[in-house]
């Protein structure tokens, strides 16, 4: 039987019906509107989608007939604060500001805040009125979302429900649609041959779109002039998946009973649709199993495309009677060729590439729209009798706006998941970009991942990644905001107003203004003898409590203010009563209090006993006895079914043993306190940490969370008691909810040209460096991060730091965490980073050590073995092997490819606490509490000597880059430089007024460098013995420090939860890095200085990238700077003397020796001095070579003494 299309009278819908039913009634699906089935022909109307007005929807307006929709926007309004509706201002929309069809509605907003206009696509609520079908719409319009940037495809940005409806916020293409530019005739304009260039220029780029579209697995399904816009003479896609949108929704949504006789085409329009499509639609309206269906591929959209094609050599659509007509239209096309001479005809070349187009089985159209393409390009060649100018578009990679766009409209998708993916992969494009770290960290937050402290740590370190951001200043508000601390978010708005915010933070504060009537926190503290203090009485309303004051008296108070009421004597055997005796309170034998007004038409108040929570290990009841809160590993608690005994879920973030825990009446909140000295409110059903609430100074003992939530009070050792006001906290009504912050959108146009513009400077920056131009390839290079999103890219970065190997580090341009590696159980007390960088060693007061790959942040392996807190670790200079340093007395070596134990050195007569390695990996040295330092031969874990004359424990110990000297601190207070061979110390350096807790050496070997616990660093000219400056800034004991690349820069650590980067030329702190929620105790650096890492009390290990300033500063044959490094060089070449330490005789070096040199030098910002410079100079030091100069430092800035000549030799 036949099919044609009936349209509703009423709403416009087109339904595809058997043509027997024609002349009887049916009702519409959509309206429900009764009306006789007729041809869409006899009505005057051409076939289109369902519920679509034609190729494209209609302007929507005031003229008579028409009835705006429910809830229209209109101009001048502006939604949420962000989109202003404008008129649609095309040609021919005069006056009109939304176009309707029956499906839909489109509206033109400019957002405020991107200073941009956007499309906004709208579903009719009917069409959408479940949340079945809402989810359905939404998970069909993310495959256009995921598309991402393409210059011919319009870019759909995300999908954001407004007003419960899901609405598409896409770019707005102020050209129109391709079948607007037909009916007007612009696309005519200037004559056929004109014409003709212009059509085939549309066609070219069409087919670039789709192509872009199937590379990515999406079958457009709905391809025609109406889904084709045009801005100039660019050209762009739309609409991906809109098809199937429509078609999901509709379907979820209608009750088949109520279908009549109409057949929905799912979305898809007739008129460009080919067979398998018609045949797929009617069968997905039938009984037919999914599986035996016909199946639609890529190459539907090539029969849709050459119709699109078609139509626009017509001036209209061709098929009136649908798509599946085309080749009998087209070859009477041929026959017959239309009499307008405007249209321009339509040449044999295309007419044989349209006929290969409309073949009925789809295995004989064209392979790939990317061979259509190509096939057009030779015919405009052919035709128009130049090449066709534009160059084929390179996909623009998605840069951290686009990815956060993408991961918003994720989440509104309820893929959480897939959200947290993109957020991730922003961030490592883009670390600390506003919106991607506040939206990460929040939604992390609201899974339960991390606490709300961990959220405003991030934030907060985010503000001083990006100070003159408002948008930085505005997240940290609006994450205030939602976790109750409504003072703070004022003064973090307040500052984004500042910075240049826009109306989104005046509103922001407009509501946080509101909110200051109810702020969370402690409202009262309770002060009183125990155990009388903790005994408390709730009136079964809420509305009252009793509380003791002491063994005499009760307080009677409201818990939603604090506020004292009366206080009463305790009842006995008799009542007791007010002095004013109007109030009169009795105590019953089952415990409870009656408080009766006497004023009140003796009204009485029952007051029950509270339960304070019990201790997980006992576990805390819901109300209705279905779950329990039960003791957790590591601090935390875990919410356990009762019936089955399994784990639900894990409350983690208290920093110390959980002591008590409480539900409300719903178990939808929870309420715990620890020995942390904090209090934390809990959203039950995803583990989120609500608030942490501050304020005791001692151990939480208990706690005990209201019925309805509102309220809490917790205890510290039965001496004081707090009032916690938690209203805003989990009352829906005052409840903030912070909104996902969108990103700046950008054109694939702009996008792909920048992308352009960025790898080509990256090119011309390689092939600079490839000719040794390095200033220019710096400017390159500069240029290249310059521009918008490729600011901190990988290329970017990896790209400037090759650069920056041959220049000088001149300052500081940024640094911020690139990851954070979290694993260990107690405190990280030791880290270390591989020669290569690419692994780090951590080592902890649980006992074991973490090989980590730091690319991914991923731990490889856990190494057990020390029987105490491992306090350090060092890799050995290979990378093969490491030591590690333990309060068990020893040392252990490892095999760092599978973790076992090579060594065990033992010998100390207490605690190790540090440990290093010589450059050449032959010796180890150890600091120890047994107040001696240790020398040892790695190869056999033979100590050769001890260095004693410390008289406090040996706190740390740094070999000299040549090995024949090291450093110790102590907790006597000085630093000591020892000659390794002869087992003395040739200097001891006083200054510090505390324990020295680190030591550094430079890379030179002439400076020295301690931190302390008297708050200072102090840097020290190791020649003279004497201090040449003190850095001050740590606001407690500086735990750590080291020397970074060339030795003008070095990183602290400190108790004060920091680490700075100094310049040591002028003690100037450069930059302060936070992130760590408690103390810093260690600290690494990379040998190139790119990277550092850091430990701390909060068990957790930070990678920090730092990001330097670099200046080329020309090529030079040699430079004195370089003198200690290769003196260095030479005597870690010579033999080793019979005691195992001394070097002695002619150095003996082989050319991938000299190329390690090499590297070493460009470490230490001397890569711009000529490799053959370098190797004539160490030549000369060769010739005057009388084995190893002295163990004696040469003064910064001075030469080393030339021994004279005793022998000659090539090293090389």
């Amino acid at each position: 039987m036949a099919k044609i299309v009936v349209i509703c009278p009423s709403c416009l819908s087109r339904w595809l019906i058997d043509e027997r039913f024609l002349g009887s009634k049916g009702r519409c699906r959509k309206c429900q509107a009764a009306f006789t089935l007729s041809r869409s022909d006899e009505i005057g109307s051409e076939p289109a989608a369902p519920g679509i007005d034609k190729d494209s929807s209609r302007p929507g307006g005031e003229e008579e007939g028409q009835r705006p929709p429910v809830g229209l926007w209109n101009v001048g309004d502006v939604i949420l604060d962000v989109y202003e509706v404008k008129p649609i201002g095309l040609p021919g929309w005069e006056g009109k500001h939304y176009a309707e069809g029956g499906m839909g509605i489109v509206y033109r907003v400019h957002h405020r805040g991107w200073g941009i206009d956007l499309a906004v696509k709208s579903p009719k609520p009917h069409n959408v009125a479940t949340e079945r079908g809402k989810r359905s719409f939404e998970r069909e319009c993310e495959t256009w979302v995921g598309l991402g940037l393409h210059p011919n495809v319009v870019s759909c940005y995300y999908v954001r429900r407004v007003d419960g409806i899901p609405r598409i916020f896409a770019e707005f293409m102020e050209g129109g649609t391709l079948a607007d530019w037909m009916d007007s005739g612009r696309l005519y304009e200037g004559g056929p041959q004109e014409a003709l260039e212009r059509i085939l220029d549309i066609a070219i780029q069409v087919a670039w779109g789709l192509q872009h579209a199937h590379k990515h697995g999406v079958v457009h399904q709905d391809m025609k002039p109406g889904n084709v816009m045009l801005h100039g003479s660019l050209a762009k896609v739309t609409d991906f998946g809109l098809a199937r949108a429509w078609e999901a929704a509709t379907k979820v949504d209608l009750d088949p009973a109520q279908m009549g006789v109409a057949v929905s085409l799912g979305g898809i329009t007739p008129a460009y649709c080919s067979p398998e499509q018609l045949e797929a639609a009617v069968q997905a309206e039938s009984d037919i199993p999914e599986p035996e269906r016909t199946k639609i591929t890529h190459r539907t959209d090539i029969w849709s495309w050459a119709l699109t094609v078609f139509a626009m050599f017509c001036g209209r659509s061709p098929c009136r009677f649908g798509g599946q007509t085309a080749p009998q239209t087209l070859k009477k096309f041929l026959e017959e060729p239309p009499e307008e001479g405007h249209l321009p005809p339509m040449p044999p070349a295309i007419a044989l590439l349209l006929g290969r187009c409309f073949q009925v089985d789809a295995r004989q159209r064209p392979e790939s729209m990317a061979e259509l393409a190509e096939e057009c390009r030779g015919i405009y060649r052919e035709l128009i009798g130049v090449e066709y100018p534009r160059r084929e578009p390179v996909t623009a990679a998605l840069l951290a706006n686009s990815l956060n766009n993408r991961a918003a409209s994720l989440l509104d998708l309820g893929k959480h998941r897939e959200a947290a993916a993109l957020w991730e992969e922003a961030w490592q494009r883009h670390p600390w970009q506003p919106q991607v770290t506040y939206n990460r960290a929040l939604a992390a937050w609201r899974r339960g991942e991390i606490t709300d402290v961990d959220l405003i740590s991030q934030l907060e370190e985010l503000c001083k990644a990006r100070p003159e951001e408002w948008t930085a200043a505005y997240a940290l508000g609006l994450a205030e905001l939602e976790r109750g601390e409504v003072r703070r978010a004022v003064t973090a708005l307040r500052r984004a107003r500042t910075l240049g915010g826009t109306s989104e933070v005046e509103s922001a504060l407009d509501r946080a203004r509101r909110m200051l009537e109810r702020i969370p926190g402690c409202i009262r503290a309770f002060t009183g003898q125990p155990p009388h203090l903790t005994t408390v009485f709730v009136s079964t309303n809420g509305l009252c409590a009793l509380s003791g004051m002491d063994e005499r008296s009760y307080q009677l108070w409201e818990p939603a203010t604090g506020r004292s009421l009366l206080t009463i004597d305790r009842p006995g055997d008799s009542p007791s009563t007010s002095p004013d005796k109007r109030w009169r309170l009795t105590a019953a034998s089952d415990g409870t209090l009656t408080l009766v007004d006497s004023l009140g038409g003796q009204r009485a108040t029952t007051f029950r006993p509270i339960r304070w929570g019990p201790s997980p290990a006992t576990g805390a009841v819901s109300g209705d006895g279905r779950w329990r809160l039960a003791a957790g590993p590591d601090n935390s608690f875990q919410l356990v079914e009762v019936g089955g005994g399994k784990a639900i879920r894990t409350f983690r973030g208290h920093r110390g043993r959980v002591n008590s825990v409480s539900f409300a009446a719903d178990a939808r909140w929870a309420l715990s306190g620890a020995a942390d000295k904090t209090v934390r409110l809990w959203e039950v059903a995803t583990g989120r940490c609500l608030r942490t609430l501050k304020g005791h100074v001692d151990s939480v003992t208990g706690v005990f969370l209201a019925p309805n939530g509102l309220w809490g009070l917790s205890e510290c050792s039965g001496r004081r008691m707090h009032l916690w006001n938690l209203e805003a906290l989990v009352c829906l009504e005052h409840r903030f909810n912070a909104p996902i912050l969108m990103c700046d959108v950008t054109t694939a146009e702009t996008a792909g040209q920048t992308q352009r513009e960025f790898f080509e400077r990256v090119a011309k920056a390689r092939e600079a460096m490839s000719e040794n131009r390095y200033a220019e390839a710096v400017e390159l290079a500069r240029s290249a991060r310059q521009l918008p999103g490729y600011e901190v890219t990988r290329e970017a970065l990896q790209l400037w730091h090759e650069v920056g190997r041959r220049c000088q580090r001149i300052g500081c341009r940024d640094a911020w965490c690139a990851q954070t590696l979290e694993g260990h159980r107690d405190v990280v007390q030791g880290v270390a980073i591989s020669r290569d960088g690419r692994w780090a060693l951590s080592a902890s007061s649980d006992l074991t050590l973490r090989l980590w790959e730091l690319a991914t942040g991923h731990c490889r392996a856990v190494w057990s073995g020390h029987r105490d807190w491992v306090r350090s670790v060092v890799f050995g200079p290979q990378d093969r092997w490491a030591l590690s340093a333990s309060y068990d007395r020893t040392l252990l070596m490892w095999e760092v490819s599978q973790g076992g134990v090579l060594q065990r050195f033992e010998g100390h007569g207490n605690h190790v606490g540090c440990v290093g390695v010589s450059a050449d990996g032959r010796l180890a040295f150890s600091g120890s509490w047994d107040r001696s330092v240790r020398v040892w031969e790695v190869a056999t874990g033979r100590c050769l000597k001890p260095l004693r004359g410390h008289a406090g424990y040996v706190n740390a110990v740094c070999p000299s880059p040549d090995g024949r000297m090291v450093l110790s601190g102590s907790d006597d207070g000085t630093v000591r430089l020892w000659d390794v061979v002869q087992g003395e110390a040739i200097r001891v350096l006083e200054g510090h007024e505390d324990w020295v807790q680190a030591v550094a050496f430079s890379p030179d070997g002439r400076l020295g460098l301690s931190a302390s616990k008297d708050r200072t660093l102090r840097l020290w000219d190791l020649a003279a013995g004497r201090c040449v400056r003190v850095l001050q800034g740590h606001q407690a004991t500086v735990t750590a420090v080291v020397m970074v690349a060339d030795g003008r820069w070095a990183l602290s650590a400190s108790d004060d939860r920091t680490i700075r980067l100094w310049e040591l030329e002028t003690g100037r702190c450069h930059h302060v890095l936070e992130g760590h929620a408690g103390p810093v105790t260690c600290l690494a650096v990379s040998r190139d200085g790119r990277w550092a890492l850091s430990g701390g009390r909060d068990r957790v290990v930070r990678l920090w990238e730092i990001d330097w300033e670099y200046r080329f500063p020309g090529w030079v044959d040699w430079d004195e700077r370089a003198r200690p490094y290769l003196e260095s060089f030479l005597t870690l070449h010579c033999p080793v003397a019979a005691d195992g330490i001394a070097r002695q005789g002619m150095p003996e070096c082989t050319a991938d020796d000299f190329q390690q040199l090499l590297a070493e030098l460009a470490d230490r910002g001397l890569g711009w001095i000529r490799p053959e410079g370098v190797r004539a100079e160490l030549e000369k030091i060769v010739l005057q070579w009388s084995g190893p100069p002295a163990a004696e430092p040469a003064s910064p800035g001075c030469q080393s003494r030339r021994p004279s000549v005793t022998d000659r030799g090539d090293p090389l």
